[in-house]
């Protein structure tokens, strides 16, 4: 028998129909339940989102960084040099100041780091006329880029001649010796004796030697401050700048077959000794005539003129072979201190070479070597004005047997 239900104002409802509405009802509660559970994890999300937000806004922002720049001190008026003394005329040019390099000092908020003004001394040696010099040899560059010495290189290079400088005012020990600057007869007595050893090894030993030994590949030299030859030799603190000798040795050989002779001018003194003989000495007109000895110069007779406003000095052929190993001396030396100055080349008998204005062969520097990268540059800064010849150049190179070439 069917059972009916009535409700209120009519109509009926069946168990089945009962049923379905509470699975209805059962499933829109889980359907509200799962629609909250995303709402609040949604609004969970915003608010971390907004907190970071805020926390973010609350940290201090970085310092702003501003750069300033501090002019540069204005420059010290420069020292008054002392006069050199000496007796001969004063023919030389006046001496140009080495370059300044500037820096700059930045400042950071109000924190500052004071950097002091360098000035580039390193191989910026005062040369007379000569201007910024570059890289190479020549009181180097190195000869190479080895410090910038144009004396010599510190290092050993592939072809070259050890150095070394002697004090004439000190024994071997140190002990003071007398010497006057004035008085010409000092120096020449000197370097008088060692010509006569032909720069022997002992006649050398009785003088005060500086520390360092340097390795010179070419002798090209402008006016220089006479103390440089020390310092660069390691003796600043202790050889004054007169009354220095330094001597250059070893073994040479010449590229081709045939007569060679050097050309040159020393400030004061310069001598180049072949086999224990003078194949050139080329000193200042005032002592030339005191150390020539038997030397005779080869040059004409009118003279061309060095980058020294001094004639060159043009020396005896000397007969070479090629690869055959000379032995060679190369002495330069300053007597009263001021500026010193060297220049060596080389001619060959029966090349052609271009000539100046004047008549002046223009002629190669005695080179032992390849020319390291710069020195072209630098020589050619240091004598303005004076050529040289660049593409015809008879490479010498050191004999092996001396240890100078690898």
């Amino acid at each position: 028998m069917e059972t009916k239900l009535v409700a209120g104002g009519g109509g009926s409802l069946t168990g089945s129909n009962i049923g379905d509405q509470a699975e209805l009802e059962r499933q829109l509660i889980l359907r509200r339940e799962r629609v909250s559970a995303m709402m609040i994890a949604l609004l969970v999300h915003a608010l971390i989102v907004i907190g970071l937000g805020l926390w973010t806004l609350t940290v201090d922002p970085e310092p702003e960084v501003t750069i300033h720049v501090r002019p540069k001190p204005a420059d010290s008026p420069p020292k008054p040099e002392k006069p050199a003394i000496t007796d001969r005329p004063n023919v030389r040019p006046p001496s140009a100041s080495p370059p300044r390099i500037n820096v700059l000092v930045a400042k950071v908020t109000d924190a500052a780091m004071y950097v002091p003004e360098v000035t580039n001394n390193v191989f910026l040696p005062d040369m007379g006329t000569s201007t910024t010099l570059g890289l190479g040899s020549g009181l180097d560059g190195v000869i190479g880029e080895v410090g910038n010495n144009p004396l010599g290189s510190e290092q050993v290079t592939s072809s070259a001649l050890v150095g070394r400088l002697y004090d004439f005012k000190q024994n071997a020990s140190g002990r003071a010796e007398r010497y006057d600057v004035s008085n010409r007869e000092d120096f020449v007595k000197r370097v008088k004796r060692l010509q006569r050893s032909c720069f022997s090894e002992s006649s050398l030993k009785r003088y005060f030697q500086a520390p360092k030994e340097l390795y010179l590949s070419v002798l090209a030299v402008p006016f220089s401050p006479a103390e440089d030859g020390p310092g660069y030799f390691g003796a600043a603190d202790t050889i004054k700048p007169s009354g220095w000798l330094a001597h250059y040795s070893g073994k040479v050989m010449a590229p081709e077959d045939g007569a060679y002779r050097f050309v040159g001018i020393g400030d004061d003194y310069l001598a180049v000794y072949l086999s224990n003989r003078a194949a050139l000495v080329a000193s200042w007109p005032d002592i030339q005539g005191a150390l020539a000895g038997r030397f005779e110069p080869t040059g004409p007779e009118s003279g061309h003129m060095s980058p020294m406003n001094v004639p060159l000095v043009y020396g005896e052929w000397v007969q070479l072979r090629a690869g055959e190993a000379v032995p060679i001396d190369i002495a330069i030396a300053e007597r009263p201190g001021g500026k010193v100055g060297f220049l060596l080349m080389v001619e060959k008998r029966g090349e052609s070479y271009r000539k100046t204005a004047s008549g002046r062969p223009v002629l190669p520097l005695f080179t032992i070597g390849q020319l390291q990268a710069g020195e072209r540059e630098r020589i050619t800064q240091g004598f303005p004005g004076f050529e040289f010849e660049w593409e015809n150049v008879p490479v010498f190179s050191a004999s092996e047997d001396d240890g100078f070439s690898f």
